[in-house]
Formats: C-alpha cells, structure tokens, sequence
C-alpha cells in the first residue's frame, strides 16, 4: 500500500489540483483586472466604461485622483483646439495666419507648468479673442489665388463686404451668378435696391432741359457674358488674323468682360447713353447726357467706372457711358479725388 494510492486520496488530490488551478487562475484574472483598471484611469474617455472594476481598485484611488486635475486640463485643451480648428473649417474663405496657428500652442504648452487656476484662466482667454482675430489677420493668406491668359485672378466672396461695395474685375471673379432681385428699367434689369437712384438721376437730368437718356445694359448673368465675350472674341480673329490666341483673348478682354468678370453680373452697373446717341463709343463724352452724368452722378450714388488714362488699374478701356452704384458717401469721395473704386477699396483694406 505504501506504493499505490487508495481511491480516497486519489480523489483528494486531484481536488487539491483543481484547487490549486482555480486559485492561479483567480490570481490572473485579478491582476488582468487591476491593469485593467489601471488604463482606465489613465486614460479619461474610458472611466464611464469600467465603473466595476474601479470598485475593485479603491487602495490605487488616490493615485488616480492626484492625476485627474492634469487630465482634466489636457482634455479641455483639446476641446479647446478642435472649437477652433472646427471655426477655420467652416469657413472656406478663411485660412489661418502662421502667427495666429503659433500663438495656441504657445499658450497650451505653458499651462501644464503653472498651477491649476492659471489654467482655469487661461482657457476662455484662448477660444474668445482668437476667434476675433482672425479675419484681420490673414485675410491676404485665404485667398487661392488661379491664373490665366488675362494674369492673376481670385473667386471672390460675395457676402464678405458691403453690397454696394463688391469689386468684380479681372482680379476679382464670381464663380457663378448671383441670387440678384431685379427690376426692369425700360428694357433692361438692374438690382433692386438701385432702381429709385438711378430712376431719380436720370429723371433729374432730363428735366427742363433736352437731354435724354437711355439704359442700353444692366444686368447680365454670367451666361450671358460669356455669349457676348466668345461673340467678341471671334470677331478679333476675324478682323486680325495675325493676333495669336493669346493676344486675340487679351485684345477681347480689355474691351468686353470676361465672364464673372464684368460688373453687370452685379446687377449695380449701367450702360448709359443717349436716345440720340445709341452707340457705345468714346464719342459718348461729347454729348449732353454724358457731361452731365460725369458732373452729377455722385449726387445719387454713382460713379463713372473706368475713367480716362487708368487702364492699369481697372484693367479696362475708358467708357464714359459706364456707370456704377456705391452708395452716396463713397461716391462722392471718389469722383471729388477722381480715383478708381479699386484704390478706394485699397485704402481702406477693404475686399
């Protein structure tokens, strides 16, 4: 019998294994879950998802409260950050400044350094003023910027300024048409919101005398533009055919609009003439109607728009029988100085 084992104390054994077993394997599982634990207060988006187990930790509680207020403030940065990236994104016109992108994390960067309220006080200090800062800026770093046979050109944003103050020019496009509410003027549209000034001026300029006037163009779509533009542009081919293609579009260019180029996708420009003078020509300058709009247009909020000899700035040729609508105070100032609405704009660094 010293040899072999009884069947009691073979089942004893084996009980004994099991037992031994269970407590190994009841060992592991606690210290899967402490490490468990342990990850989790560590890391604070997953404290919701282990409420158990941290009831099974409260010895390493203390540790974990000591770090919460450093992980508290790292979480609120990032929220921080991404409010902010979040305002960049959705804004298409709008991109950040370098000085502006340096200057957060600046701020973050030292606030793991000071103490707990010097964090608490710098946080609304980060979201708030960068947020009104923007726009002044950066507002030359948004711009994306294509260009083409008539140069350098940018899709500008119809909302980002005044109504009566958008530049459209070669520079200076409409991606598309505009949403304009319009009124007929005899036979042609014009903006809304225009309608009793220009009605007013040229009521006023026919009176007691034998001027007369007539809106010859108002509003185009952009559609329109680009059928009177390829119009244009064969012509030139026709009547110099030595022009190379370039030369050709250039030569149209200066002349007629480029499609989302012209002011009258606006809706605020006119072309002006006279019912006895019906022709689009330099000639205009000599009649009457034209004298007298050039002296009283500002009176209404007009402008003459491509004045004479400043071709390099507005990109076009001189037409005394185009008109535009900017409102009383900025035409005045403009026609007094005999400037360009592009100039006007420029000093005042507005879009």
């Amino acid at each position: 019998m010293s040899g072999h084992l009884t069947g009691k104390q073979r089942h004893r054994r084996i009980l004994w294994m099991r037992a031994i077993v269970f407590c190994v394997l009841v060992c592991l599982l606690i210290v899967l879950i402490v490490l468990g634990v342990t990850k989790v207060w560590n890391d604070p988006g997953e404290k919701a998802a282990s409420a158990d187990a941290s009831e099974v930790l409260s010895e390493s509680s203390e540790e974990s409260e000591s770090s919460e207020p450093i992980e508290s403030s790292e979480s609120a940065d990032s929220s921080g950050s991404s409010e902010s990236s979040k305002s960049i994104e959705s804004s298409e016109s709008y991109k950040p400044s370098e000085s502006y992108e340096s200057s957060e994390p600046a701020e973050s960067s030292e606030q793991p350094e000071s103490s707990e309220p010097a964090e608490s006080s710098e946080q609304p200090e980060s979201s708030e003023p960068a947020e009104s800062s923007k726009p002044s800026e950066s507002s030359e770093e948004k711009i994306t910027w294509y260009e083409d046979a008539l140069g350098r050109y940018r899709y500008i944003d119809p909302d980002a300024c005044d109504w009566n103050l958008i530049l459209v020019n070669k520079q200076n496009r409409l991606a598309e048409n505009l949403d304009v509410h319009t009124a007929w003027y005899g036979e042609e549209e014009v903006d809304e919101r225009i309608y009793e000034a220009l009605r007013q001026m040229l009521e006023d300029g026919e009176r007691d005398s034998d001027r007369r006037f007539l809106v010859c163009s108002g509003y185009r779509t952009v559609d329109l533009q680009t059928y009177l533009f390829e119009r244009f542009l064969g012509i030139i081919k026709e009547e110099s055919p030595s022009l190379t293609p370039d030369e050709a579009y250039l030569r149209a260019a200066s002349e007629v609009a480029y499609p989302g180029a012209s002011e009258h996708n606006t809706g605020l420009a006119v072309d002006i003439c006279a019912v006895d003078f019906q022709l689009l020509e330099r000639e205009f300058e000599n009649t009457s109607e034209a004298k007298w709009l050039k002296a009283h247009c500002a009176e209404y909020g007009f402008i003459l728009r491509y004045p004479d000899g400043r071709e390099d700035i507005t990109g076009y040729v001189y037409e005394p029988w185009h008109f535009r609508y900017v409102g009383k105070d900025a035409a005045a100032e403009i026609m007094e100085r005999g400037i360009t609405l592009e100039e006007y704009l420029a000093e005042r660094n507005l879009p």
